[in-house]
């Protein structure tokens, strides 16, 4: 789908995609004003080192105590110790927590990296108590540590403190998060919508055995073709692809873009117009800034040649269109059209007959020709 197509699609649905950002935002705020806080209080940190008794011992003695340390069985060993559900519940106790409290509270112990230095920190809904948990989990541990390991000391670096930060609500990055998927899902669904849209309104067309006068966007264009093509793919048809290349002169700003819009549309008026002595149906489709692509069912391309012979000879006549708010003088537009045919051959894909509409148009422009009319030959 091209860009154009996407800012129209945005446009006409604009408000899917505003419902559905202000659903998935207003969810989010929801989920955070229900969210219970949880606080994780600060670590508690202790140092392992090898006691006063071990270090008044003979050097081989220190360095092995040294070297078991820095394999880290030692504090990995504390680490257990600490995270230990029997220490955690005894914790509990000492600070008179409840069974059903003590669930809603999580600790977690660690050791550094390259470091015999042991952290523990405690999450709960309760600041104060995740602290007041943190440290007493942290001295039950110490103690135990120096009854079953006496060759080793363990001091405490620094205690726990009470957070006041949640570290489960975060509403800017939530609403952050909402937004965009509020975006995608909205897009999504306009697209959905377009194309659902799309399909119906080719559908009704096509039932009432009329295929429109209008300028159709390139998705309506693209699925009356392929149900038109899948439907009489024995008929003959013929694509053309009409550049005006005098529009291109024209600057697509401010004022001027309602000069490059008009020019559009007119030169589709005329070629419904002018198309209806050879063709009873007649689809046009806007093809890039300066282009028109159309669809002739039923006519072989020698009667499409001559009759965007004739259109070509109609659009070199100057276009008149009324004065602009600030403008005296009616706009004047000279064209310069330039048109490649292509006649559609039984069992063809739609992408080979688009290729050569665009192939004649080249010639066009190689051969200095005005209207070129490529065959599958």
């Amino acid at each position: 789908m091209q860009a154009e197509e996407i800012l129209k699609m945005a446009r006409r649905s604009w408000w899917i995609i505003l419902l559905c950002t202000l659903s998935a935002l207003n969810a989010a705020l929801i989920n955070s004003y229900r969210t219970i806080p949880l606080y994780r209080s600060s670590y508690m940190r202790f140092v392992v080192s090898p006691s006063a008794a071990l270090l008044a011992s003979t050097d081989d003695v220190i360095l092995r105590s040294m070297d078991v340390l820095d394999k880290r069985s030692v504090v990995s060993t504390f680490v257990e110790v600490m995270n230990s559900p029997n220490f955690i519940k005894k914790a509990a106790d000492g600070i008179k927590l409840s069974d059903n409290e003590r669930g809603k509270y999580v600790s977690k112990a660690m050791v550094l990296p390259e470091a015999s230095v042991l952290q523990i920190y405690v999450e709960g809904p309760n600041p104060e108590i995740a602290a007041l948990l943190a440290n007493e989990l942290g001295r039950i541990s110490v103690d135990f540590i120096h009854t079953s390991y006496p060759v080793y000391d363990i001091q405490e670096l620094e205690k726990a403190s009470v957070s006041t930060t949640p570290t489960n609500m975060t509403p800017g990055r939530d609403a952050g998060v909402a937004v965009f998927v509020g975006l995608a899902m909205g897009s999504f669904l306009a697209f959905i919508r377009e194309y659902l849209s799309t399909a119906f309104n080719v559908v009704s067309q096509l039932k009432s055995g009329s295929l429109g006068d209008a300028v159709h966007s390139w998705s309506s264009f693209e699925a009356l073709l392929q149900e038109e093509v899948t439907k009489n793919k024995n008929e003959p048809m013929a694509l053309a692809l009409v550049q005006l290349t005098g529009l291109g002169n024209i600057e697509v700003e401010t004022d001027e873009k309602s000069t490059w819009v008009d020019v559009l549309d007119r030169t589709a008026e005329i070629l419904h117009s002018e198309l209806r002595i050879i063709a009873k149906e007649t689809v046009i489709a806007y093809w890039g800034e300066t282009s028109l692509v159309i669809f002739l069912p039923k006519i072989t391309g020698k009667v499409a040649l001559d009759g965007f012979e004739r259109v070509r000879k109609v659009l070199m006549r100057p276009l008149h269109f009324e004065p602009l708010d600030n403008e005296s003088e009616q706009r004047i537009v000279f064209l310069k059209p330039q048109i490649g045919v292509a006649p559609y051959q039984e069992g063809e894909p739609l992408a080979i007959i688009l290729e050569r509409i665009e192939t004649a148009l080249k010639w066009t422009h190689q051969n200095n020709a005005k209207t070129v009319l490529l065959s599958n030959n």
